[in-house]
């Protein structure tokens, strides 16, 4: 019955619902629940384009910075690639064609989660592409400081 009242004065209190609590109380419950629902699905498709634009930045960034250190790492240090087509590129002098491969996948990959971003799964999917290119960055950060470590040797 509390919950009934408190439906009531709070109609009373906006004139555009005190009309509908004169109704019964199923009526003055929907009125209730619409000022605090979830939000509507055009509300989370627009949040949704929103995050996958997003990751899609964060991913070219730490696409580009992986590219960076593989470059240098290639260059500088006694580095071995664990990707084998990146490897054979690298080992062949390709570094042209390795940039041109990374960033043609990388764009071809963004056009796909773009033109999915309605879809739930391909979010999730680029947010496990995120994790994975983070944890990435972390080796990176691993490598480049016993790098630095060695060469101060």
């Amino acid at each position: 019955m509390d919950f009934a009242i408190a439906l009531i004065s709070m109609s009373a209190r906006d004139r555009t619902l005190t009309t509908s609590a004169i109704g019964p109380i199923s009526h003055g419950r929907g009125i209730f629940m619409a000022q605090f629902s979830w939000p509507s699905p055009l509300d989370q498709i627009a949040g949704r384009h929103r995050r996958v634009g997003e990751l899609l930045a964060v991913l070219w960034v730490l696409s580009l910075s992986d590219l960076f250190f593989t470059v240098w790492a290639h260059r500088f240090t006694p580095f071995y690639e664990m990707n084998p087509i990146a490897r054979a590129l690298l080992e062949s002098g390709a570094v042209g064609l390795l940039i041109w491969f990374k960033l043609v996948m990388t764009a071809t990959g963004s056009t796909i989660f773009w033109r999915t971003r309605r879809h739930g799964r391909a979010e999730i999917a680029l947010w496990a592409i995120v994790a994975v290119y983070v944890l990435l960055a972390f080796q990176w950060s691993s490598y480049t400081s016993g790098a630095v470590m060695m060469a101060m040797r």
